[in-house]
């Protein structure tokens, strides 16, 4: 059979999707990015939604502005080989016009193969470049069209390009693929949408004011899936506008259960459903697991063809573990419930069981102990892992599983209690978590190795609870259950990192950071496969920045920060503990380097895990950046609630320290405002939880809460206008902040003095440039703002001033401004006046118009509009921009 190139099916192959107005450009893919900047074959491999046409989309926009011819076309399951590079044929030449592929040239089937090597000739002897998209590479199921298209894909001269997107792995010569750098994949993780572009994505659909914290949860509800999260901006805009509560990410779910509803399980086959039923009652999968629960040897190649085919199964990297999309794991749960006889519930749990016990993966064992109702088998589990898990952070999956336990169980097992105690030990629960360990400490039977671990444990309650003096007490004690030797590497290691915290708060950060370094060499030296993972190595990661940030040195924080950050939320998840403290931490250096949009995205979303589950000085170093950002997008009103909450939460929790610092930012906020009876009202305040937090740290902190308490004081005499008090207060400050090594309240205190220095009338230049220099090196690029808005005018403008007589405006040649407006994407199609006419036409300008603008007579334009008419197959001049659009030569109406 054969094909001529002009069938309107051709037609539609060749014609590219419309790009849609809420697409969001993802850069980091774009053909500029390294990784992708010299791929000659672009692979696309991933399942359905996850945005492959759409990035297909922006290529062939970048190559077109580029000037580079790009042929799309779609395939589809009736594609033969004859038909297939008659298609592809056909795209090419309508892309570039030049190429002198013959018409008419078809053949019979059998000379494919041929047709094939003449176009690529052909291709090759036009000497430009050109790009060829080929979208549903999927959809070809004929051995013949595989076979061409493999062919095409290795013999692609030189100036060919080629991009193939499809939902299952392309498959090509493993000797031409292995190693080849000009061959570039792109598979679902790489294509997984970021935060950032997750926000973009809804600022385009809900307007540039959608709530942040909104838009990290649909993004983490999401998991990056496209396709996810504009089925659940869709679920939100029917009923609703995106608002500010998170209750809408709950409520945009019922989207996402529709789609695998409708549009996957009812379009399965039944053994294929009836597999994904009984694998989603387990959290993780592996093709063992998968034979384990079904007793079924073939229940492996249907699981990865339900992989390679469905978009809710995803692939671990490097491993054969496969992870099931949590949106889809409810569904499928809930529906397993209802079409699973009990019996078979607890067959599936009791093989669960077994398959992973044997791998040592107590956790998920216990669980499915419990749900199959050997309880002694679930406890014995649980005591083996909780533990671990507590100690790692995991506090909401330890609690998960200690509900189900008896209080009367687990009081009996130490290991339970040390992972109750642990996991009890941040927020509201810290007294319960005391009041766990000072029990069990006071059994005379207790084992000398768990009497270690409950100190261990007491030494995170009390930190968590802001005891300081209690900390060092703890600390030295644990130092003294080691008489005979030293204790285990992991123990050492732990007892380094405390020590080091605690160092950081007496005022030696530098030495701080010493103890966490060596903590991390050994810790590498001795594992340094699982070392990026490990708690010793986060702790210790989290306070070399801290004490980089501690010391005022905003650049070196964020770097020190930054990589852990990323290694820790890819492996622990955005709201986990960790990632979280780590996050909170880096967001503050965001601020400090003046880039507010960061840091606001580091705490989007992450306040309340902050509040429940961070330390003290986290908790209050996150709600003060959340203000400070508050107030920098106008919020004022926002600004000043957090502030009272962070007071209200260091109330309820017994942290004076944290009263203090939250009342101590109000001040400096009312004192940047004038709001002298404000400032006036809580002073008095701040002296009492300075008060309450001298007894409860007398011997460790007092230095830091006497500072802090006379900044407080300070500020109150700024605003007041009492000069000469505010100076001694801050000539207090100064021998505090260098004996601690603030770095940033040493930087903030000398700009202060140098205000006042200039409101008593002295000459302050001295001190101010000094001050403005150390605060460059530093990083802190925003401290003269955030220390007074009136130190402003002290520094030299950052650019000229306009001098008198200069125009406010320059002048503008309104021709020229038309012609700046509309940008026509670069395509051998079109000659050059040719474009310009398309951009100024797609304005409504008339041919005289148009005449006036581009310089040229009327009937020039003419005889140019009606080549338009001819090239984009238009009737008319509205046809001709919106086939101009549809083409990507002109961007799609705003």
């Amino acid at each position: 059979m054969s094909y001529r190139l002009t069938e309107p099916e051709f037609v539609l192959k060749s014609t590219p999707p419309r790009a849609g107005k809420l697409v969001v450009s993802r850069d980091r893919l774009g053909l500029n990015a390294p990784f992708i900047r010299n791929g000659q074959v672009l692979l696309l491999q991933a399942p359905a939604g996850f945005g492959k046409t759409a990035l297909l989309t922006q290529w062939r926009r970048q190559w077109l502005q580029r000037g580079v011819s790009a042929a799309w076309l779609t395939l589809d399951e009736h594609d033969d080989g004859m038909r297939l590079i008659s298609a592809v044929r056909y795209a090419v030449r309508t892309a570039s016009p030049k190429l002198s592929l013959p018409v008419d040239e078809a053949g019979p089937a059998k000379d494919a193969m041929g047709a094939a090597t003449r176009c690529l000739a052909e291709v090759a002897s036009m000497a430009v470049p050109l790009a060829l998209i080929l979208d549903d590479v999927h959809t070809l199921h004929d051995p013949d069209a595989r076979s061409l298209l493999a062919y095409i894909v290795c013999n692609a001269p030189a100036n060919l390009t080629l991009a193939l997107a499809s939902r299952t792995r392309i498959e090509l010569p493993a000797a031409k693929r292995a190693g080849n750098t000009a061959w570039i994949t792109l598979d679902a993780d790489t294509l997984r949408m970021t935060s950032k572009e997750t926000t973009a994505a809804l600022s385009m659909r809900f307007g540039k004011s959608v709530d942040k914290d909104l838009a990290a949860r649909l993004h983490e509800t999401s998991e990056g899936w496209a396709l996810g999260l504009q089925l659940m901006s869709s679920s939100i805009e029917q009923g609703t506008t995106a608002g500010l509560a998170l209750k809408l990410a709950e409520r945009a779910a019922q989207g996402v259960e529709q789609y695998f509803t409708e549009f996957l399980l009812n379009r399965l086959s039944p053994a294929a459903a009836d597999l994904l039923l009984r694998i989603s009652l387990v959290d993780i999968i592996h093709p063992g697991l998968c034979i384990a629960l079904t007793g079924r040897p073939e229940s492996a190649s249907e699981l990865k063809q339900l992989h390679e085919s469905t978009p809710i199964l995803g692939a671990t990297i490097d491993s054969e573990w496969i992870k099931m999309h949590p949106l889809a794991r409810e569904v499928l749960r809930a529906r397993a419930t209802e079409k699973l006889s009990p019996a078979e519930l607890q067959l599936i749990h009791e093989r669960a069981v077994g398959w992973l016990a044997r791998r040592g993966l107590d956790e998920q064992a216990a669980h499915h102990a419990l749900a199959a109702g050997h309880v002694d088998r679930a406890y014995e589990l649980a005591e083996r892992c909780l533990y671990v898990l507590a100690v790692n952070g995991h506090f909401a999956r330890v609690q998960t599983q200690l509900d189900r336990i008896p209080i009367a169980i687990l009081t009996s097992r130490p290991k339970l209690v040390l992972a109750a105690a642990f996991a009890k030990c941040a927020g509201e629960t810290c007294a319960q978590a005391r009041e766990m360990l000072g029990a069990l400490l006071a059994r005379p039977d207790l084992p000398a190795d768990v009497r270690r671990e409950a100190i261990a444990v007491a030494i995170a309650v009390e930190f968590n609870a802001d005891n300081f003096d209690r900390v060092a007490a703890l600390i030295a004690e644990l130092k003294k259950t080691y008489p005979d030797s030293r204790p285990a590497s992991d123990r050492r290691i732990f007892i380094q990192n405390q020590d080091s915290y605690l160092l950081l708060f007496l005022g030696s950060p530098h030495l701080a950071r010493h103890r966490c370094d060596a903590a991390l060499r050994e810790d590498l030296a001795r594992d340094p496969d699982s070392r990026k993972f490990r708690r010793t190595y986060i702790v210790g990661s989290y306070i070399v920045g801290l004490s980089y940030l501690w010391e005022g040195q905003a650049k070196l924080a964020a770097d020190a920060l930054s990589l852990v950050s990323q290694d820790v939320q890819r492996q622990l998840k955005r709201r986990h503990k960790h990632s979280t403290m780590l996050d909170v931490t880096l967001a503050a250096t965001m601020w400090d380097l003046d880039r507010p949009e960061a840091a606001a995205s580091l705490l989007a979303d992450r306040l309340d895990v902050l509040s429940t589950e961070g330390l003290p000085d986290a908790v209050a170093r996150g709600f003060i950046t959340a203000s400070r950002i508050a107030g920098w997008e106008g919020h004022d009103a926002k600004q000043l609630q957090l502030l009272d909450y962070l007071c209200t939460l260091g109330e309820a929790r017994q942290w004076p320290r944290v009263t203090l610092e939250a009342l101590s930012e109000l001040i400096a906020v009312h004192a940047r405002a004038g709001h002298v009876k404000s400032c006036a009202g809580l002073l008095p305040r701040a002296m009492a939880a300075h008060a309450a937090a001298m007894l409860q740290n007398l011997a460790t902190l007092a230095p830091l809460l006497d500072l802090r308490l006379q900044m407080c004081r300070a500020y109150e005499c700024i605003a007041s206008q009492e000069f000469r008090q505010a100076q001694r207060h801050l000539e207090a400050i100064a021998p505090l902040a260098a004996a601690l090594r603030r770095g940033r309240e040493d930087v903030e205190c000398k700009l202060l003095q140098s205000l006042v220095m200039h409101l008593l009338g002295k000459d302050a230049r001295e001190l101010l440039s000094e001050t403005t220099h150390l605060a460059d090196v530093l990083g802190l690029k925003r401290i003269a703002i955030d220390t007074h808005p009136r130190l402003l005018s002290l520094l030299p403008p950052l650019q000229p001033a306009v001098q008198a007589g200069d125009a406010p405006f320059p002048r503008r040649d309104p021709a020229s401004e038309v012609r700046r407006e509309t940008t026509v994407a670069p395509t051998e199609l079109l000659t050059p006046k040719e474009r310009e006419i398309l951009g100024l036409m797609s304005q409504g300008l008339q041919n005289k118009e148009i005449a006036t603008a581009s310089g040229v007579g009327q009937e020039t334009v003419k005889w140019h509009v009606k080549n338009l008419f001819a090239k984009l197959g238009a009737a008319n001049r509205r046809h001709a921009v919106a086939r101009a659009r549809m083409f990507g030569l002109l961007a799609a109406e705003d």
